[in-house]
């Protein structure tokens, strides 16, 4: 009987793929998306940390780039309310430590603070749904108010690149240096374009005595298709 209720349900409501919103019905996972999601080359990889061009950032993970099915997935998550979407992001996240962090064991996660405005337009900070997952998945604890966004800033997307690092200056701070002193922290945000977003979150950290900052975003832009993003 179950079983029929499960069937009925399904021909009324049918499965969608997560990734794209194709009606999937009994398929299973859309392998189609799976097979697209634009993930990064070994070469893209490797010139990851260059580009974020801090020092305090001892190294950069992504899991795609920013575009195709990633860009479509991220936009629904962060501007279409679909937070549902965030457990299913965080899983390729967390897959991508495993590979791009092999053996490094991290004290804690600590994902990019949103401001005040944006918390209250979005309803939810995306980095922290995406490191609530992470964290469960590789067994490190998750602290989200330890690093904090003090005051408005404007919208990054809206600045040149040359202005977006300058733009941020002051925005961050670090409430309880306790907490990350001496620890290995692995900073989490959800799209990273020209990476001064998690140059100056790395900064505060290590200012705060941090031992190492290693950065996990799920897109990232290359600078040769900068794109919108937070």
């Amino acid at each position: 009987m179950h079983r029929i209720y499960w069937m009925v349900g399904n021909l009324l409501f049918p499965q969608r793929c997560p990734w794209c919103g194709r009606v999937i019905g009994f398929s299973g996972p859309c392998e189609r998306c799976v097979e697209v999601l634009p993930h990064l080359t070994e070469e893209e990889s490797a010139l990851l940390s260059r580009q974020a061009g801090c020092r305090a950032i001892d190294s950069l993970a992504a899991c795609c780039r920013y575009e195709g099915v990633a860009k479509r997935v991220m936009q629904r998550l962060k501007f279409q309310g679909m937070r549902s979407l965030a457990p299913l992001v965080a899983n390729e996240m967390a897959q991508c430590a495993k590979e791009q962090f092999p053996g490094v064991r991290f004290d804690v996660i600590v994902p990019v603070p949103t401001s005040r405005k944006s918390l209250a337009r979005r309803g939810y900070n995306v980095p922290a749904l995406l490191a609530k997952t992470v964290g469960a998945i590789l067994a490190i604890p998750v602290e989200n108010d330890i690093l904090v966004k003090e005051c408005e800033t404007r919208y990054q997307h809206d600045l040149p690149r040359e202005g977006r690092a300058a733009n941020l200056l002051g925005a961050f701070r670090v409430k309880r240096p306790e907490r990350v002193a001496g620890k290995r922290v692995l900073l989490i945000d959800d799209i990273v374009t020209t990476g001064a977003t998690l140059a100056e979150c790395a900064k505060m950290l290590e200012l705060a005595g941090a031992k190492a900052v290693d950065t996990l975003c799920f897109a990232y832009t290359v600078k040769e298709k900068a794109g919108a993003a937070d």
